[in-house]
């Protein structure tokens, strides 16, 4: 028994250890208008560039004192 055991628990830890690198988050790779800018007229529309598909998204637009403005969707 338990060298069943031992031998379940090095192939696990051979299984995990030879693992692919996973993400597990989306990573933003460009946006128009950039990140940070600051406008002197609203756009007409914001576009993110993503890695991958994404679900529903959180954003806030702020204006110039930092107070969220606006309804982005």
């Amino acid at each position: 028994m338990i060298r069943i055991l031992s031998t379940l628990v090095i192939a696990l830890t051979l299984s995990l250890s030879f693992g692919g690198a996973a993400w597990s988050h989306a990573v933003l790779l460009s946006s128009t208008p950039a990140a940070e800018a600051s406008l002197d007229v609203s756009p007409k529309e914001i576009i993110f560039n993503f890695n991958e598909n994404v679900g529903p998204i959180f954003i806030k637009v702020l204006d110039r004192t930092g107070k969220e403005v606006g309804n982005p969707w």
